[in-house]
């Protein structure tokens, strides 16, 4: 009997242990510095830190509606002009992830915001939400680019992986706010793309899923089995680019997918051959602008 009651505590540890790594995995897994960042894009030959740091960009902060510090870079590249792109970067990384973009879409005319996510570089936050609260942490930068450019001026936003997921989020309460939404590697599901992970990790879904779940939900308050984007994104009107790696190891390429075909209309496609998870704009630079420029010409 008391052999028995030992094994059931040990097994009860170890799934208490199994919890809690999952549970850091998921929603605070360690961030990257910002010399990783510039190290992965020099490497793949898509930017250099010396641009970055000749730019004067102007850090700008806001209250999340949770109380958190939020920062953002801002580069004003033309005075005269109400276009504004705002990047979202995603889990793990920050906003120097974006950089690689920047220069072509000052060509395309428009100013720069560079979001870094709550908990992500100098935005507070305990957590990562895959979106949930992120999606509110947008549209209160939304919000202030409208009160700094009037009513009428032009907003994109370029998300990529939890950065898509978040602007898919926001498809529909931003009709009106927003004019086009490019997403790269973005998941349609978050429920799934957790589930995907740790298959990954060769750990089993149960009961190690439900488990990570309920401590998700007690700790950040959020359900993953709420983030949805595909369900946001088939009643949305707002024209949107998917891209997506078809080799992408981190969200599938067919959740992209999934979602383009989910989308009634004003929506276009892109798949990347060969592309990885962070690999989509290094593949070919010159198609991937493209692309994302004929869009935007034919959106604005």
């Amino acid at each position: 009997m008391l052999l028995f009651t030992l094994i059931v505590m040990l097994f009860i540890i170890f799934l208490i242990k199994a919890r809690d790594i999952m549970f850091g995995y998921a929603v605070l897994e360690k961030k990257r510095s910002s010399d990783e960042i510039f190290r992965l894009m020099e490497y793949t030959n898509v930017y250099d830190r010396k641009h970055y740091y000749k730019q004067q960009f102007e850090k700008l902060t806001i209250k999340s509606d949770d109380g958190f510090k939020l920062t953002a870079h801002y580069l004003e590249c033309y005075k005269e002009s109400n276009s504004i792109i705002i990047f979202l970067h995603g889990y793990s990384v920050d906003h120097h992830r974006s950089c690689q973009y920047i220069d072509f879409f000052i060509e395309k005319g428009f100013n720069i915001l560079l979001v870094d996510q709550r908990s992500h570089g100098e935005s507070e936050g305990k957590y990562t939400t895959y979106g949930s609260y992120e999606v509110r942490d947008l549209n209160l930068w939304v919000n202030l680019m409208i009160e700094k450019f009037g009513g009428n001026c032009v907003i994109g936003i370029h998300g990529h992986s939890m950065g898509a997921a978040t602007a898919l989020l926001y498809s529909g309460e931003g009709e009106g706010k927003v004019k086009f939404i490019i997403s790269e590697a973005g998941y349609s599901d978050a429920e799934e793309l957790l589930k995907s992970k740790l298959h990954k990790h060769k750990i089993p879904v149960f009961p190690f899923y439900k488990l990570t779940c309920r401590k998700i939900k007690s700790k950040c308050g959020f359900g993953m089995k709420d983030v949805r984007p595909i369900d946001i994104v088939k009643g949305s009107n707002i024209p949107i680019l998917f891209i997506h790696g078809d080799m992408d190891e981190l969200v599938p390429c067919r959740m992209g997918i999934d979602m383009y075909r989910a989308k009634k209309d004003h929506k276009a496609i892109y798949i990347v051959k060969d592309g990885m998870h962070n690999t989509c704009y290094s593949k070919d630079k010159n198609i991937y602008e493209e692309v994302v420029s004929r869009f935007i010409n034919e959106n604005i």
